[in-house]
Order: C-alpha cells, then structure tokens, then sequence
C-alpha cells in the first residue's frame, strides 16, 4: 500500500502548518493586545496627568 506512506507524511505535515498559522495567529493577537494596553495605559496616564491638575484648578 504505497498509498498509505504517501498520506502519513502529508498529514504530519498539515497538522504542523495548522499548528504553526494558529500558534503565528495567537501571538499576532497577544501581541497586538499587548501594543493596545500599553497604547491604553499611556493615553491614561497622560489624561490622568493632563485633565486632573486642571480639574483641580
């Protein structure tokens, strides 16, 4: 059955392209969640730092 040979590799090696794009698609999304509490946390602080003392004045 040279047929069978011929599909294992095929399957391992789709399998390991599905795992590469979802473990490519968790850290793109990690990352861009990443990028977007730091942008939050900044825009935060320079709010906090900009509009409290005037809040005060």
């Amino acid at each position: 059955m040279p047929g069978v040979g011929m599909m294992l590799p095929v399957e391992v090696a789709s399998a390991a392209m599905v795992t590469l794009a979802v473990v490519r698609t968790f850290a793109t999304v990690t990352a861009s969640t990443a990028v977007v509490a730091s942008a939050g946390a900044v825009a935060w602080t320079l709010a906090t730092v900009v509009v409290m003392p005037s809040a005060e004045a």
